[in-house]
């Protein structure tokens, strides 16, 4: 995935740790992997005032959580113009519509062949890539939002019991 990004020519900075050993183990090795390239960036922990600043520097954000409840990372990155990568689960596929406001994928085997489309779509299409963007930008993912849809389901459904 992240090698696919710097294959590219694209630069990738990695913000945050792995709750799996093993998994913090791939991304240590990663690190020393492509840190000679000069194109990825690696800060293990988390850091809030450095997380803004990434988000406002990036030009996509890539989120491949195995679970996310809620998902408040694509939503931030977003706000600042970054399109998101993601897999669909949780909150994630429910604030991120493939092709309209960012990328979506259902598997780890999909993951690379997402990331390059996306990769793709930036360099061929700049448009496109920037209707994207404004897209996620401008998107209402307000609490507000959600109850009126929640109430316009349970509308539904008392409606439907009658």
């Amino acid at each position: 995935g992240i090698r696919c990004v710097v294959r590219a020519g694209g630069q990738v900075i990695l913000l945050g740790s792995a709750p799996d050993p093993e998994i913090q183990a791939r991304f240590e090795a990663l690190e020393a992997e492509l840190k000679p390239s000069g194109r990825a960036a690696f800060h293990f922990g988390f850091d809030e005032p450095l997380a803004h600043l990434v988000y406002a520097a990036a030009d996509s954000i890539f989120v491949p959580s195995l679970f996310e409840p809620c998902g408040l990372t694509q939503m931030i990155g977003m706000r600042y113009g970054a399109v998101p990568i993601v897999r669909a689960t949780g909150g994630l596929k429910d604030t991120v519509t493939e092709g309209e406001n960012g990328f979506t994928f259902e598997s780890s085997e999909e993951m690379e062949h997402t990331l390059e489309s996306a990769v793709h779509l930036y360099q061929s299409d700049p448009a496109k890539w920037k209707t994207v963007a404004l897209k996620g930008a401008g998107g209402n993912y307000s609490w507000e939002n959600s109850a009126r849809k929640y109430l316009t389901l349970l509308e539904l459904y008392e409606y439907s019991s009658d």
